[in-house]
């Protein structure tokens, strides 16, 4: 402190000893006067607002297995790939100079059935820390993908790699034991890709020494190395990370010096911070419409954009469920048709969003090649009363329903603090309740969201958001993706099969899809995983799901709910 204090007073010495000089020199030129009038321009800076805490930089070390809302846009900052999708899911190059394709020669299917695909890294590709970014560090993400013992990087399309080719510093090949629709998808970040980078001149050691702490390395925080737009300035637990500009990134230095990412974990103390000013950007599935629509009537300086992000949907719990019925499909057929879906979806997303039939939805290109597959189920209570009473179950005097054991059939509905998700949970246990079954709403709390255990053995549906289409329906409900106590309840992808849906012939089909290159034969198969996900009701769409993303007006070239070019963003004020 002492040292600063003498230091603030030399400067103040110093200042005035030059003011002094100044006014008896004589008057500087125009020229002069003008270039020394015009001060250093003030850093651009930006608060983004997400909802919840970040558990790491990357959505797989979460130690819940779950997803926060908004880390994948979160981790598109700080990391990149060599190729990236844009917020239409057309894909770029990024640490690449081009996406792999047939018509450039990159990707190449052989008459055997297997596939090459290959990479060029960018000239001049680096990591956080000023090191190459190399073809060894794709082999070593590799390798680390491929291990049995790294369940959290484990992705079944590794498993369909034969082999990695480093033919130089800035040259990877990759053979393809058979064809794999999103070959041009493996070494890129978020949802929409695979095996994301990994800097093996950090990570080498700590994997080869100790593959059971690995996740645990103060890397994934605090010691952060990316290779994106932005890197590591502060990791605040609780409170905040601080992102300052890479002046190196490949693609250009960014345009905004800083962004800082607030952990909030209230939807309503979230939008304080927006109309006041503090936050300029929220992270998908942060508000509901709902909650938005008000302040976007109050915020001057910003708007409300709403856009699809995902459906909102129910996993019932299939490895060990309570009630025992809910492992009929029967059962979960008279679920669905006891919710008004529709009135649900105007209510909740102020009619921008319609009922969700199936993960695929009506705009996606692919939904009229499988629309004939997709089972629907409308609202119908009279139809759920006689599948229940087929069922054997009977009402009691209480008028809900018991088995027969006379054990009354109740329904336990898991949800996240996500406002729109708790109003649908609440909804939907309504309209149980109406007809008969016993419904209990719980909202987890914000200190057991990272609890494994809790968050995969609930016992009856669990309602989340989740990514919709083709991107969010790979391995949907695989057995690979179920969290399994021997897994310790970790599995890839667990996300996608909370319910720990275990089902061979299922698993063959869902990599015979990801196998088919020829899009009609891939759409047929398509088609038949929908059937058995809709028939069987082996998860259970609500509706798509209207986000409401808040924006400043004065952040320019940002599209909603992605962050796929960071680097471009910029301010006007």
């Amino acid at each position: 402190m002492r040292v600063q204090a003498h230091v603030r007073a030399a400067g103040l010495i110093v200042a005035l000893l030059l003011m002094s000089c100044t006014s008896s020199a004589q008057p500087a030129s125009p020229s002069t006067q003008s270039s020394g009038s015009n001060p250093p321009a003030a850093p651009k800076r930006i608060s983004i607002a997400i909802l919840g805490e970040l558990p790491a930089f990357w959505d797989d070390i979460n130690p819940a297995g779950g997803t926060v809302p908004g880390i994948g846009q979160f981790e598109g900052l700080a990391s990149s790939g060599l190729t990236v999708a844009d917020q239409q899911e057309a894909r770029y190059p990024q640490l690449a100079e081009a996406v792999p394709s047939t018509e450039n020669g990159l990707w190449q299917v052989f008459p055997d059935g297997r596939m090459e695909t290959t990479w060029r890294i960018r000239e001049g590709a680096r990591w956080h820390d000023g090191q190459p970014f190399t073809s060894e560090d794709l082999a070593f993400t590799a390798t680390v993908g491929q291990d049995d013992e790294m369940t959290v990087f484990r992705n079944g399309a590794c498993d369909l790699v034969e082999s990695v080719e480093t033919p130089d510093a800035r040259t990877v090949t990759v053979a393809w034991k058979r064809p794999y629709i999103r070959a041009d998808t493996m070494f890129s970040v978020g949802s929409a890709g695979f095996a994301p980078p990994l800097p093996k001149h950090i990570l080498e050691e700590p994997f080869t020494q100790n593959k059971a702490t690995f996740t645990e390395l103060a890397f994934w925080t605090t010691e952060f190395v990316g290779s994106g737009a932005f890197k590591l300035r502060e990791w605040a637990a609780g409170s905040h990370v601080l992102l300052d500009a890479f002046p190196d990134y490949v693609l250009g230095r960014p345009k905004i010096d800083q962004i800082e990412v607030r952990f909030i974990p209230d939807p309503s103390t979230l939008l304080a911070n927006v109309l006041a000013g503090i936050i300029d950007l929220t992270f998908s599935r942060s508000v509901s419409i709902e909650q938005a629509v008000p302040v976007r009537d109050q915020w001057l300086d910003g708007k409300m954009i709403a856009h699809i992000d995902g459906w909102t949907m129910m996993y019932p719990q299939l490895r060990s469920p309570t009630p025992s019925s809910l492992g009929d499909p029967q059962f979960r057929r008279a679920l669905i048709s006891t919710i008004d879906r529709q009135q649900l979806a105007d209510t909740l997303t102020a009619g921008l969003a319609p009922i969700a039939d199936s993960i695929i939805a009506p705009v996606q290109p692919e939904y009229r090649s499988v629309e004939p597959s997709i089972v629907r189920y409308s609202y119908d209570p009279n139809r759920a009363a006689q599948l229940l009473e087929g069922m054997g179950l009977t009402k009691g005097a209480d008028g809900t329903y018991h088995d027969a054991a006379n054990q009354r059939i109740s329904v336990e509905i898991r949800t996240t603090t996500n406002d729109a998700n708790q109003k649908a949970t609440l909804a939907v246990a309504d309209y149980l309740q109406r007809a008969g079954i016993g419904a209990e709403p719980v909202v987890i709390p914000v200190a057991r969201l990272q609890d494994r255990e809790y968050r995969s053995t609930y016992p009856g549906l669990e309602l989340v958001n989740q990514p919709h289409g083709v991107d969010g329906f790979e391995d949907l409900l695989h057995s690979s993706a179920a969290p399994l106590p021997e897994r310790n309840y970790r599995a890839p992808k667990s996300s996608r099969n909370r319910g720990a849906y275990m089902n061979p012939e299922y698993d063959a089909l869902m990599e015979r899809y990801k196998t088919t290159i020829p899009l009609q034969e891939r759409m047929q198969v398509l088609g038949q995983l929908l059937h058995q996900q809709t028939d069987l009701q082996l998860v259970m769409g609500v509706f798509y799901t209207a986000d409401a993303i808040m924006m400043a007006n004065r952040l320019t070239d940002a599209p909603p709910a992605t962050t796929w070019n960071a680097h471009e963003w910029d301010v006007t004020s």
